[in-house]
């Protein structure tokens, strides 16, 4: 499964907000990586213009002729790049290369949905020592009670969990369900995704692991649980840096 299916809910769908998104790869001239479907084939590209009106764009064509042959054969073509950063990830429905001999470039339509991972999806809170969340993982049926596993921080698209299970209990990429005990508040049930993972020492010399997964579904209900707790402990984390100034 692709990151971007992994993470519906960082997606720009609205054509203004894609035709914008493509206009500031353009402008700032950010290069970009074209990839076939189903390919290990990548060609460095760039988004030369775009036109909003018609929801179009043109991208430079790769100097290799081969190349270019196999991308405008190619039903989907996946474009990756970083935007101040952020990936930035969408995937266009074919080539169009009647314009590539003479003017040496592709065009294409808008992608119908492009994934941004915006800021406020990579920032993370860390939870108080004292009143922390905890994550009930579902392991399945042949691995026992569920384990109860610290929140260590906690953003809009994800956490960290501290925990001394074996590594081969979270695997990268695996796709679990869990239920997200907030503190003083409700019980959220969230599929997670596993997406990196490394062992730590603690203060007291213990050996834990450290493992970082991001939201796969979150229900409007979730989603405004969620944010009013991050909203609370941001108000938390604000009130005592004004007490020690």
């Amino acid at each position: 499964m692709d990151n971007d299916q992994q993470t519906s809910h960082c997606h720009l769908t609205e054509p203004a907000q894609i035709g914008g998104l493509l206009q500031s790869l353009c402008d700032r001239q950010i290069p970009i990586s074209l990839r076939l479907e189903d390919s290990t084939l990548y060609s460095a590209s760039s988004v030369l213009s775009v036109d909003k009106a018609n929801g179009r764009i043109v991208l430079d064509a790769s100097a290799a002729p081969a190349v270019n042959a196999c991308l405008a054969r190619s039903p989907l073509v996946h474009v990756h790049a970083q935007l101040d950063k952020v990936e930035v990830h969408f995937v266009l429905a074919g080539l169009d290369d009647t314009q590539l001999e003479q003017d040496k470039v592709f065009t294409a339509r808008f992608p119908q949905r492009l994934l941004h991972l915006q800021r406020r999806e990579l920032y993370r809170l860390s939870t108080p020592l004292s009143h922390w969340p905890e994550c009930e993982i579902n392991l399945g049926d042949d691995a026992g009670a569920n384990p109860r596993l610290r929140v260590a921080d906690i953003g809009a698209g994800g956490m960290a969990l501290l925990h001394a299970l074996e590594a081969v209990h979270l695997p990268l990429g695996q796709q679990l369900p869990c239920l997200l005990h907030i503190p003083d508040g409700p019980s959220l049930e969230i599929d997670i995704r596993v997406c990196n993972d490394r062992p730590i020492s603690t203060a007291d010399g213990r050996q834990l692991r450290r493992t970082g997964v991001a939201f796969q579904t979150l229900s409007p209900a979730a989603q405004k649980h969620l944010s009013r707790y991050i909203f609370a402990l941001d108000r938390l984390r604000n009130a005592r840096r004004q007490g020690k100034d």
